[in-house]
């Protein structure tokens, strides 16, 4: 996927965590969903947060830019999340979906 991020994109996106640093995480039922079949954890999820942004468009429901993050879970296996900022109280983080790019074997 070619990369469709300009630099107020990255600054938006830092800004947030340097703004929020104790931002909390929700999660949809989709993402919930997700995280169980690809075996990932909250702590995988604050871990890729801070990977590279790869790409940045508006959510067609509510018009709110939606992220999409490429990192590394705790155990350095590469996921992606597609995140939604929220910057109200101490920020919240809604986790959109979890990619695992490289799918384990199902247990």
């Amino acid at each position: 996927m070619a990369s469709s991020v300009s630099p107020g994109d990255i600054a938006d996106y830092r800004n947030f965590f340097r703004n929020f640093q104790n931002f909390g995480i929700e999660l949809t039922d989709h993402a919930i969903e997700r995280m169980r079949q690809h075996g990932v954890t909250l702590a995988d999820l604050r871990k890729v947060l801070r990977g590279a942004l790869r790409h940045v468009e508006p959510d067609i429901r509510t018009g709110d830019d939606k992220y999409r993050v490429a990192g590394t879970d705790v155990d350095n296996r590469p996921i992606q999340v597609v995140v939604v900022l929220e910057t109200t109280g101490d920020g919240n983080v809604v986790v959109v979906t979890v990619i695992d790019p490289t799918p384990r074997e199902r247990r």
